[in-house]
């Protein structure tokens, strides 16, 4: 992990690791959609970690443990367990492959490119936010997948795969999933 923000806030009601683009091709902790999501959690009482994968690597087995130390960090800090991970595009993948090692309660995952690899469905609700227009992800081909099959699907009207325009569509509706999860199992 080459870097990381962590956010707490009084009287947490929950913790969440947010995992960005793929960092070959600009993906960084700073992305938009991360920091919006971490504004909107922290507003919402919940404690979250944005961190940066380790460029070198880049790959999804590898950038697991750069995920993992995130959650760990998280954890030493935050009065809440942190089971929970937000992820866009690669990080959406990163998280879907760590799911059953870190014993995930919740995925929430934007933009996943799951028709180009194939995953199973994870033991832990899923939530997954793309545009109608995703170009690595086209929200029929997800239907057809074991994840697509098992999870709450939400699709952004006039959206792409890099969210042009619809960061706080999309940063809303991932966070009301998480924050509606936390009350529902407090």
């Amino acid at each position: 992990m080459i870097g990381a923000d962590i956010e707490l806030v009084e009287g947490s009601v929950g913790a969440v690791a947010l995992a960005h683009p793929h960092p070959l091709y600009g993906g960084d902790r700073h992305h938009p959609l991360m920091t919006r999501c971490a504004h909107l959690l922290a507003e919402r009482r919940v404690d979250s970690v944005r961190f940066d994968f380790r460029r070198e690597q880049a790959d999804i087995t590898s950038e697991i443990s750069d995920l993992e130390a995130a959650m760990a960090d998280l954890q030493s800090r935050s009065v809440a367990t942190c089971s929970t991970v937000l992820g866009y595009s690669f990080g959406a993948l990163v998280a879907l492959a760590a799911a059953e090692r870190l014993g995930l309660s919740h995925l929430v995952l934007v933009a996943p490119p799951l028709t180009s690899k194939q995953f199973e469905a994870p033991a832990c609700a899923v939530t997954v936010v793309l545009g109608r227009h995703d170009q690595y992800c086209d929200p029929a081909a997800l239907a057809s997948t074991p994840v697509g099959r098992s999870a709450d699907v939400h699709v952004v009207e006039g959206a792409d795969h890099f969210l042009s325009g619809s960061i706080d569509a999309v940063a809303t509706i991932a966070t009301a999933a998480i924050i509606d999860r936390f009350v529902g199992h407090r």
